[in-house]
């Protein structure tokens, strides 16, 4: 439901209305996200006590500490998952805790929640409290098992909330306060603010004079998790952009050592988000969290090395998959057995681009568990297609157009049968216009219009907007901002064609990504 003081309060800020009304539903949803929104830096953002659950989170956090408990963080094998459990790690030690860390590896059972494993590793260690980073929002049940050992816990995620009155706190921009689509690792970082400020009495200005590297570890979870860099989300990418040129951190300075060049936030990604959770230990955690250079660049040269072996593999699996891919349905499943395991998200993630369908990529792994990832087009919910058939599932997650799921071997049947059902209930989909977020005739926009979305463009926005009408009255209106048009869609028909044209706003303009032809 779009929120009237909200869009009220941004067309007064002298926005094409159209656009105001996109900028809700994208998310910009709250008075106190509007600074940030349109002056993208980090002395803007939403202050972080205003996240439901906070306060009470970091009272409980301080509470253990001060009575000297140790307090698990429980992270989620993924580049976001790593650098947020960096971050909330560390700022723990910082105001004094005693803390460990526990990342269970996804392809394992119960890999993307609380497990059993886990918890009796908790019990071994005496913890008394569990902070989860990037997952556990909906674990209700696996929490509870938690607090009936006597331990408490606290939820940090930024993943979709479908727990109703949850009894723990859950500290999740989904439910407001904050940007909806901050990274788990940005989520992070705001915890790590406010526990700093009430327990060391730290403002902003102390967080990134003392503690730059969160600000850098946040923007890594936002790249790999592909979070829109907007609002308060391009506030922390500046703000790393600007701490990588004027500091050399020690995982920086090991990559440069090895390669004989300096690495990019890009760069710095993919080595991440090569690590692996080895038991109670995490290549990646270890790699941010070391101090000592030998060290650091010890796991560096392994982590490279694994990148480059792991992205060859990745390509050859992807190879032999494009040859054998059917595309009579209206998406495609692979199954790539125990060898693709450690590539199901990366081959999803092509045969989405390739064939512009969703696609799931499935893995055995050796307990006869199957293990799947999801990639859809924008505008297909994976999450809803996951909950269609979460009966047999063992548990899922993720996000729309991205998410994972882990099942018995037995369901492997019926997976296929209710998938069949799911999309023939759903007939044909129009992916043009369910990828558009705002689908308006040319008659109804005006040069305003197109000048604001490219304003919002440049600040971050990635929107999509289906225009139709005659492509004459199109074109002249997109004439007044930078359009990129590599394929030459504005001068295919001519001028008094009927046409829908799908625009994409970006950093570098408005991109028209296709055009049809209307009868």
């Amino acid at each position: 439901m779009i929120k009237e003081d909200v869009l009220s309060a941004i067309v007064e800020r002298d926005v094409h209305p159209l656009v105001a009304k996109l900028l809700v539903e994208k998310g910009i949803n709250d008075e106190t996200l509007l600074d940030v929104t349109f002056d993208p830096r980090v002395e803007n953002m939403p202050p972080p006590e205003l996240i439901p659950s906070m306060e009470e989170a970091v009272k409980i956090t301080a509470k253990h500490i001060g009575r000297k408990e140790i307090v698990l963080v429980w992270g989620h094998d993924d580049a976001d998952g790593v650098t947020g459990t960096s971050i909330i790690y560390d700022a723990l030690r910082t105001v004094g805790g005693r803390v460990l860390y526990y990342i269970p590896d996804k392809k394992s059972k119960g890999g993307h929640s609380i497990n059993e494993d886990g918890l009796k590793y908790a019990r071994q260690n005496d913890v008394k409290l569990i902070i989860t980073t990037d997952c556990c929002t909906n674990a209700q049940e696996e929490i509870d098992t938690a607090r009936e050992m006597g331990i408490d816990v606290i939820v940090t995620d930024h993943h979709e909330v479908f727990v109703e009155d949850p009894d723990y706190p859950i500290v999740n921009p989904k439910r407001g306060g904050a940007y909806p689509f901050l990274s788990g690792s940005g989520v992070a970082l705001k915890f790590a603010w406010q526990l700093l400020k009430i327990v060391s009495r730290w403002d902003l200005t102390d967080l990134v004079e003392k503690k730059p590297q969160y600000f850098v570890w946040a923007a890594i979870g936002i790249i790999a998790d592909r979070m829109p860099v907007f609002s308060e989300n391009r506030a922390i990418y500046n703000k790393a952009e600007e701490i990588f040129q004027q500091h050399t951190f020690v995982f920086q300075k090991a990559y440069e050592n090895i390669k004989r060049k300096k690495p990019s936030l890009y760069d710095l990604t993919n080595i991440i988000s090569s690590s692996h959770t080895q038991g109670n230990y995490h290549e990646g955690v270890d790699l941010l969290l070391s101090e000592d250079m030998g060290r650091a660049e010890e796991i560096m040269k392994r982590l490279i090395t694994f990148s480059e072996i792991w992205y060859r593999k990745a390509e050859e699996l992807l190879s032999s998959v494009m040859k054998e891919v059917s595309t009579s349905r209206p998406y495609i499943m692979v199954d790539l057995g125990r060898k693709g395991l450690g590539y199901l998200g990366y081959v999803a993630n092509k045969l989405k681009d390739r064939f512009k369908v969703p696609s799931i990529a499935l893995g055995k792994r050796d307990d006869k568990k199957v293990v799947g990832e999801l990639r859809a087009p924008q505008g297909f919910n994976t999450l809803e297609l996951l909950e269609s058939i979460s009966w047999m599932l063992i548990d899922y997650g993720g996000h729309k157009v991205a998410s994972g799921f882990s099942m018995d071997e037995a369901f492997l049947p019926s997976l296929v049968e209710e998938i069949e059902a799911f999309f023939a209930e759903k007939g044909e989909i129009d992916y043009v216009r369910e990828k558009a977020d705002l689908v308006v005739g040319a008659d109804e926009v005006d040069v305003k219009f197109f000048k604001d979305l490219e304003k919002m463009g440049f600040l971050g926005l990635r929107a999509y907007i289906l225009v139709e009408g005659r492509l004459e009255d199109i074109a002249n209106k997109l004439l007044s901002v930078r359009v990129v048009d590599p394929q030459g869609f504005l001068g295919l028909y001519p001028p008094d064609t009927h046409v829908r044209i799908l625009v994409e706003t970006t950093p570098d303009g408005i991109h028209v990504e296709t055009m049809e032809r209307l009868r």
